[in-house]
């Protein structure tokens, strides 16, 4: 009889601890209100549970995903830089072959790789309109840029190109011996006549034209 009771008491006991268990992690579950989420891992969980990688390197581990795509863009972009995450307000198309384009250069000379992101923002046939991101890896830093449209709508640059023709119709960039260079079409009666060649320089914690040139 006494080790009936005691073996009772010892399954009431379980059951009790089983009850107390379930009614923590029930109310855990339950959502507030609002429908916030308290935890921020959780939070960043739950909206990034659906990615899709759409750019990404192995040396350093860098990957860039969307949550979402509508009218032909990518919505959501997180960029992880090893295992941190970012959300960043980017855009880019969503079409495999504008994929954006990652590459890693000691651009300013310090020392220092950066991390250059390529985006194409828009795109018809036989152009493209791409745009530039750069990016300190360690301190996950944004750094500012310039973009060719704000450069060469600067009143300070005269380029001796004739009021007919048309500049930017496509935008596209490219990396040599640790520089970038933005190269900007210029074209005459829906013909391409030329372009112009944007150097970049690391001015005043960002990035600006240190030298242009008109290709032709």
């Amino acid at each position: 009889m006494i080790k009936d009771r005691r073996n009772n008491e010892t399954t009431l006991k379980h059951l009790f601890v089983i009850i107390i268990i379930s009614l923590i992690l029930l109310a855990g579950c339950s959502n507030p209100k609002d429908g916030s989420v308290v935890s921020g891992n959780l939070s960043f969980y739950l909206k990034t549970s659906d990615k899709k990688v759409i750019a990404g390197l192995l040396d350093p581990r860098v990957t860039i995903y969307a949550t979402g795509e509508k009218d032909g863009f990518y919505q959501g972009l997180v960029i992880e830089l090893g295992d941190t995450p970012l959300q960043v307000n980017w855009e880019t198309v969503s079409l495999p072959d504008y994929a954006p384009q990652l590459f890693i250069a000691d651009l300013n000379k310090d020392g220092k790789n950066e991390l250059i992101i390529i985006l194409t923002e828009k795109f018809s046939e036989g152009n493209r309109k791409q745009h530039l991101r750069i990016m300190e890896i360690d301190s996950q830093r944004e750094l500012s840029v310039t973009q060719p449209t704000e450069i060469l709508g600067s009143n300070t640059i005269d380029l001796g190109i004739g009021q007919d023709s048309i500049i930017g119709e496509s935008i596209e960039f490219t990396i040599e011996n640790n520089k970038v260079k933005g190269i900007i079409s210029i074209t005459k009666e829906s013909v391409k006549v030329g372009e112009i060649a944007i150097t970049y320089k690391y001015i005043d914690e960002g990035y600006s034209y240190d030298q242009i040139d008109i290709i032709n």
